[in-house]
């Protein structure tokens, strides 16, 4: 059966991985008829101690992102069980699984193993990471201003769009739609374990992990091979598609943006890491203050 929303996210990872493949010698022939690295190629996110090996790096990147993102569709899902390949035991839906402290713990490890190839393929190549990552920040007690500011600017965006009409005009063009999967999931329990770790999973290893990969590695590595504009773009697109949620793609985008802005302004993943973390915060305290269903 056609899935309209399954199309265009199928479509936003072709137009990432096309818009890179494309852009990458278009840069390469720009730079070499420049005597010098234009603006395009300036800020405060350094790439010197990046190299052509850390193409190698974001495919294995975006490859584990798209495989994760294609076991959601059901038509795939289907097809692996029906080669014999996987059992649907293992591929239940989130929706089917009994959620325990055990299975949220197991999903925090899972949900840190990219940032963890990152590092490791970073220490590997040698790359200083306190340098690399701009974690020796010396403005750091900004951050308790930044971060909550940012979120905030980032909340009131996002409110305007829903009262210019955002969430109708999408159930016009794709009916309705589930909640964000940590949403229901947050929404639906209410043991104190169990929101203690997804407190912990939303609001700390969800943006040390995203922004280290998404902002912190596959940003430079784009911007050293093809311009921060085009950079920005695809770092945030896929970002927001790896989400893998229609209702979230525009708004995680435009909020991909700003990170990656604050990270190129700033020169440290702590930027971007606390603003991310506040966003997240803001919305589970949004959800809270929800009246029950």
């Amino acid at each position: 059966m056609f899935d309209l929303s399954q199309t265009v996210l199928i479509a936003s990872f072709l137009i990432c991985f096309l818009s890179l493949l494309g852009a990458m010698p278009l840069a390469a022939h720009l730079r070499r008829s420049s005597s010098q690295p234009g603006w395009n190629y300036r800020g405060a996110v350094r790439t010197e101690a990046l190299a052509p090996a850390d193409l190698i790096g974001i495919s294995l990147l975006f490859g584990l992102y798209t495989l994760t993102s294609a076991l959601k569709l059901p038509q795939l899902t289907d097809w692996l069980v029906s080669m014999g390949w996987f059992t649907e035991e293992s591929l239940k839906s989130p929706e089917t699984v009994k959620l325990t402290p055990e299975v949220l713990i197991a999903g925090m490890i899972s949900q840190a193993v990219p940032g963890i190839i990152v590092i490791v393929f970073l220490v590997f190549r040698q790359v200083n990471i306190i340098e690399f990552f701009g974690i020796r920040w010396k403005k750091a007690p900004l951050l308790l201003l930044i971060g909550p500011t940012a979120a905030v600017a980032v909340q009131i965006i996002f409110m305007a769009m829903e009262i210019a009409g955002y969430s109708s005009a999408l159930k016009s063009i794709f009916g309705e739609v589930k909640v964000q999967e940590v949403v229901r999931i947050y929404q639906e329990h209410h043991a104190i374990s169990i929101r203690i770790l997804l407190v912990i999973m939303i609001v700390i290893i969800a943006p040390v992990v995203e922004e280290v990969v998404f902002r912190g590695y596959i940003y430079p590595v784009c911007k050293r091979y093809t311009g921060r504009i085009i950079a920005t773009f695809i770092a945030s697109l896929f970002f927001s598609i790896v989400h893998f949620h229609i209702p979230a793609l525009l708004p995680l985008f435009i909020l991909a943006i700003g990170l990656t802005i604050a990270y190129e302004l700033s020169g440290t993943i702590w930027v971007p890491i606390s603003i991310h973390a506040c966003f997240n915060a803001f919305t589970l305290i949004v959800q809270e203050l929800q009246p029950p269903s």
